[in-house]
């Protein structure tokens, strides 16, 4: 009895060694199976497209990466790879972000090698370009309309008497048109083929800034198409006027940098049919002088360039008239008949007058515009 007990016994060990023998067996090899890289692969693939399908692209190319480390040569992983770089970089431009797409399509191309990638980068290059240009194109018609619009007013009410004005004053009333034609001459330096045609004009190399502006008024509202030359003469101009010679000389550094004369930056002479004129580097005459033989020898300017603006000019007839400013705003002024002193209370001037020949002296006062021009209003007293 004890033997077949005993017996039994022997026989339930070892259908138990065989069944944990076969446990273990299967054990090892779900585990095996589980982390075999093909069934890696095959997780990997799933968490990844459940990732896509949710649009969590970034997600999605973390497992899908995995699933291409391990199986690199498989197309089903590349592909599903180069579907999230893809769908990520469509996404991003949706957004509007051109940059990230660029960069993650840029990452997936280095990974993968897919040359679809490479074709969707230069495809945004190329859109994103195209539409920089033609935004480009927009804000340069704008600027132009605006700068002849601002000209012509700059034409209509400045002349002389814009010396009513401080170089402050003047630069807040020219700041508009300073920065409009500053961000115009990048557009056109950047993009020459914004100027279909060349205009033919005649560059002012001096300071009259009136003159500058009729050459815009002359072209119309829908021709304002000029080159960086007539741009640069009238920063040129419109800095001198508001006091600041260091961006004038710039401007006209650059202007003679374009047009390849370098006389203009040291004091240089022009000539046409009717006059001789010598300039300064800042574009100020500082002398004229008539090509008419009959012209009286006196028929000659002189002018004294070292103030705010013209401190004397000597004039037709031998008639020599001085003045003097502060600021750049006009404090006096001697000429042929009569001396006036002038004051400033806010737009109005005053100018007391002192006649020459007689002495009879007399006040005439007037109010100004933003430019410095004088408008209704004015009277005299006696």
């Amino acid at each position: 009895m004890l033997s077949k007990f005993k017996e039994n016994r022997k026989k339930i060990v070892v259908v138990f060694v065989c069944l944990m023998a076969v446990i273990i067996a299967v054990t090892v090899g779900v585990f095996v199976y589980r982390n075999s890289d093909k069934v890696k692969v095959k997780n990997y693939l799933e968490m990844g497209s459940r990732y896509l399908s949710e649009m969590q692209y970034e997600q999605a190319i973390v497992e899908f990466t995995k699933a291409f480390e391990l199986d690199p040569d498989n197309p089903v992983v590349t592909g599903n790879l180069v579907t999230a770089y893809s769908d990520w970089a469509d996404a991003l431009v949706e957004e509007e972000n051109y940059d990230k797409a660029i960069e993650i399509l840029t990452q997936g191309y280095e990974l993968t090698g897919d040359e679809s990638l490479n074709a969707q980068i230069t495809e945004i290059r190329d859109s994103v370009e195209a539409e920089k240009a033609k935004k480009a194109k927009e804000r340069f018609d704008e600027l132009a309309r605006n700068i002849r619009l601002e000209m012509d007013e700059i034409y209509t009410e400045t002349d002389g008497s814009s010396v009513y004005r401080t170089f402050d004053e003047r630069a807040a009333v020219y700041a508009p048109v300073i920065n409009d034609l500053n961000e115009y001459v990048d557009l056109i330096i950047e993009h020459p083929d914004f100027i279909s045609e060349k205009l033919n004009f005649e560059v002012f190399y001096d300071s009259d800034i009136r003159g500058i502006a009729m050459t815009f008024d002359m072209m119309g509202v829908d021709a304002v198409i000029v080159g960086p030359d007539v741009i640069y003469t009238a920063l040129a101009s419109l800095y001198l006027h508001i006091g600041d010679y260091e961006s004038c000389l710039d401007a006209r550094s650059k202007l003679a940098e374009y047009t390849g004369d370098d006389s203009i930056l040291t004091e240089h002479s022009t000539s046409d049919a009717a006059f001789n004129r010598i300039y300064d580097k800042y574009g100020r005459m500082l002398h004229w002088e008539s090509k008419d033989t009959g012209a009286n020898p006196e028929d000659r300017s002189y002018s004294d360039a070292s103030g705010d603006y013209i401190t004397s000019l000597q004039r037709y007839d031998g008639f020599f008239e001085k003045a003097e400013f502060d600021n750049g705003r006009i404090v006096s002024l001697d000429d042929p008949t009569c001396i006036y002193t002038y004051s400033y209370s806010g737009d109005t001037v005053t100018a007391t007058v002192v006649k020459h020949d007689t002495g009879y002296t007399f006040t005439k006062q007037f109010r100004i515009n933003k430019y410095g021009k004088e408008i209704e209003g004015s009277s005299v007293e006696q």
